[in-house]
């Protein structure tokens, strides 16, 4: 059965709100973007925001900051523009959930180093805040894939109160699952594909493992440090629930 608008309308956190209480009545769909790239705001985040499609946006705190392109599209001979802080918080007020996708969009799955980690998740996360005046709730593991996933980062973004985190390797996340990760489906380019993960074919039903924890003596390091640099860790987003009502009809978003 195709998905129809009050579908596409629930807020992550309503979604959130199911698979904890293990009851949903209902398939759901809440649309991601990555990274932070200018162009979604020409057409693609106009139209969801005019249809009230919720969706929520990740983005690469450096570059946001200093307009750089990825480095990943840099490697392969390519220089997209970024949104600017201006734009996000034009998205933000607008509706848009804004999620952090650390400092600078690096593997964590190769990075051990709890200084770096830190840095890269929760600090970053807070430079987000700061630099929108509004609550950053969710993250995303760059890349995504299950070699890129670090159960240390887990464990820290839970600890930093962050209500979610994000892997692109494709799944479902049904209702009495994990309600701190969630799985996503990848949206391009082959439509045929995602089409088919929306259909919920029994194929794309098999749950695949998320990395292993990092050693328990390295988690005690990362919150030792934490506790040294950043004070105690919140247990919770202390920000009000927001409401699941549809989003105005909206202009495109500025470009500076």
């Amino acid at each position: 059965k195709p998905f129809d608008l009050h579908v596409l309308s629930a807020k992550v956190e309503a979604l959130l709100r199911r698979i904890i209480a293990g009851e949903n009545c209902r398939p759901a769909v809440h649309v991601t973007f990555d990274d932070g790239y200018a162009e979604n705001c020409d057409a693609a985040l106009p139209m969801l925001i005019e249809r009230g499609i919720a969706c929520t946006y990740f983005v690469t705190l450096e570059n946001v900051l200093t307009g750089r392109p990825f480095a990943h599209d840099a490697q392969v001979g390519k220089r997209f523009p970024v949104n600017t802080i201006g734009q996000l918080r034009q998205l933000s007020a607008r509706g848009v959930e804004i999620g952090a996708h650390t400092r600078t969009h690096p593997d964590l799955g190769q990075i051990a180093e709890p200084r770096r980690l830190i840095d890269e998740v929760v600090t970053a996360r807070r430079e987000l805040e700061d630099n929108l005046a509004a609550p950053v709730r969710y993250f995303a593991f760059p890349f995504g894939m299950p070699r890129n996933l670090n159960g240390a980062v887990v464990r820290l973004a839970r600890a930093a109160g962050l209500k979610a985190v994000c892997s692109a390797y494709g799944g479902y996340n049904f209702p009495g699952g994990d309600g701190f990760h969630l799985q996503r489906c990848h949206g391009d380019p082959e439509l045929p594909r995602l089409k088919n993960a929306l259909t919920l074919d029994p194929r794309q039903v098999a749950r695949r493992p998320v990395k292993a924890a990092s050693p328990p003596s390295l988690e005690e390091k990362m919150f030792e440090l934490l506790s040294q640099e950043t004070g105690p860790l919140a247990e919770a987003d202390s920000q009000p629930e927001e409401t699941d009502d549809a989003l105005a009809t909206l202009s495109p978003i500025e470009t500076p």
